[in-house]
């Protein structure tokens, strides 16, 4: 998945034109990648047995590719309490994986507050800025709801902010490993 470093419109890999704006999008061929060691992008494989709530938070504003800026941040919760959080960057990929456990107080307190998720399902998407896409599993794994959209409501506010303060100190940096590698070459 790609977007559009001129409107930020989500595109398909293979795309030359972003579809919504017409702009065309640079390239960076192997070769190139290699001259200037740019990394190969590697992508995170997560277990989706005992699953529970997933949250992704991403960047549908202009990105530009070659400067290697995070796309979006994904956070898991199982059922256990295992949180676990990486970073996509638009050059070097996906990141470490950062985990955490949730109390068992923590994890009731997150069912809780998925409860109600049903009532704000919905696949808004917005076009510019951050959104936001919200999975909630039942108890076989499977998808059981979905909001994919800007957060607009107190509820949101409040999932999303739960979620992102329960890592203490993990935090990813804007720009990925990557970055200011193609203008240093």
């Amino acid at each position: 998945m790609r977007f559009c470093t001129n409107c930020g419109a989500r595109l398909a890999d293979d795309w030359k034109f972003c579809v919504k704006c017409g702009h065309r999008l640079m390239e960076i061929s192997q070769s190139e990648k290699q001259k200037i060691n740019l990394p190969e992008k590697q992508k995170i494989s997560l277990p989706k047995d005992g699953r529970l709530f997933e949250m992704k938070e991403m960047n549908w504003g202009q990105i530009n590719f070659i400067s290697d800026m995070m796309v979006s941040q994904t956070w898991v919760i199982y059922r256990t309490g295992l949180m676990i959080s990486y970073v996509s960057y638009s050059i070097s990929g996906d990141s470490d994986i950062g985990a955490s456990y949730l109390s068992k107080e923590e994890v009731q307190t997150l069912c809780d507050m998925l409860s109600r998720f049903k009532d704000y399902a919905s696949t808004d998407r917005g076009a510019d800025g951050i959104g936001y896409n919200m999975i909630v599993y039942d108890a076989e794994g499977k998808e059981s709801s979905k909001i994919t959209g800007y957060i607009g409501n107190t509820y949101l506010e409040e999932l999303r902010d739960f979620v992102k303060k329960k890592i203490p100190g993990f935090s990813f940096f804007t720009y990925g490993p990557a970055a200011g590698k193609y203008f240093s070459n």
